[in-house]
């Protein structure tokens, strides 16, 4: 069972190890910058999205009770 285990590894130790090669070598150097970029870029819109979402809420005033001034005022109910 164990000598299964080491066997399932040592193929998982493999593929890993010819995939950072490729990855690494000098060949595909310009497929990783535009991954790079597509990630980035990916992560700027979803950014962006974040801080209008943000800018959005401080509009409506949906922060109000966190970052603004609290009226403490109660209304009196008569009995």
């Amino acid at each position: 069972m164990e000598a299964k285990r080491k066997a399932r590894g040592l193929k998982i130790d493999k593929t890993v190890n010819n995939l950072v090669s490729i990855l690494l070598g000098f060949k595909n150097f310009k497929i990783l910058h535009a991954l790079a970029a597509v990630f980035f870029v990916i992560w700027i819109l979803i950014g962006v999205f974040v801080l209008l979402l943000l800018a959005d809420g401080f509009k409506r005033g949906a922060y109000q009770g966190l970052f603004g001034r609290q009226n403490q005022q109660q209304e009196s109910q008569a009995p």
